[in-house]
């Protein structure tokens, strides 16, 4: 059981202004400038399954798999093929989880510049990270195996969905406001800075299938639309 002792009174005349400009920004960044993210999501994702970049970057995972032994690691949900989106879910599912592919592939190890489908993939790929670089939550959202210390503190002003904001705003009112009666307020507003959103590391934690930060709509991404699925 925690235990805070309350200095302070609630009261219109002693209002937690930190706990509520918080709750403002975040409401701020959902409905304004999150609006949208799901369409570019949407659209970046669909992009990726109907072009050819899903066929050349999952058919050279497929093959580095099996050149490594480790065929049975790709091998697709019973009755899918390789041009079904369920498939291609699943399959990018695995390829985003590997690193080592995943770097080799982004320094043209397994894609060489002397190969014949270089100059296309190319062009194909730097159209999806195009698409994928107006996504918000995108740019905006933290990435574990990369981060950098803006996205460390922008991403928790990020939220899935409106349920997830609702019940992370609940929490940080009814948390928020006892530890900043409780405590001096510029103290409380430092370290809140780090905890504005509790649970929003679930949109930006970094999934495969969501391409590093979840956009909204209920926290359900394209490629769970399409079948996939995302990581615990």
């Amino acid at each position: 059981m925690l235990i805070i002792p309350m200095t302070g009174k609630l009261s219109w005349r002693n209002p937690p202004v930190i706990t509520i400009f918080l709750i403002l920004i975040n409401c701020f960044v959902y409905f304004g400038i999150q609006s949208g993210d799901d369409e570019r999501y949407e659209a970046a994702a669909k992009y990726y399954v109907s072009s050819d970049l899903a066929g050349i970057e999952i058919g050279k995972f497929v093959e580095y798999m099996k050149e490594a032994k480790r065929g049975e690691e790709v091998s697709l949900p019973e009755g899918k093929k390789l041009n079904d989106p369920v498939a291609v879910a699943h399959l990018r599912y695995k390829m985003m989880e590997d690193s080592d592919f995943m770097a080799k592939l982004n320094g043209d190890q397994i894609i060489a510049v002397s190969d014949p489908v270089y100059p296309r993939w190319k062009e194909l790929k730097s159209k999806h990270e195009k698409m994928l670089s107006e996504v918000i939550s995108e740019v905006y959202g933290y990435r574990p195996a990369g981060g950098s210390l803006t996205t460390a503190f922008t991403y928790m002003f990020l939220h899935g969905s409106a349920s997830h904001l609702i019940g992370n705003m609940v929490f940080l009112w009814l948390v928020g406001c006892t530890l900043e009666l409780a405590g001096r307020r510029s103290a409380y507003g430092l370290t809140n800075s780090a905890k504005a959103s509790p649970s929003a590391a679930d949109t930006t934690t970094k999934s495969p299938i969501c391409l590093n930060a979840c956009p909204k709509s209920s926290q359900m991404t394209s490629w769970e639309r399409l079948g996939g699925r995302r990581l615990p």
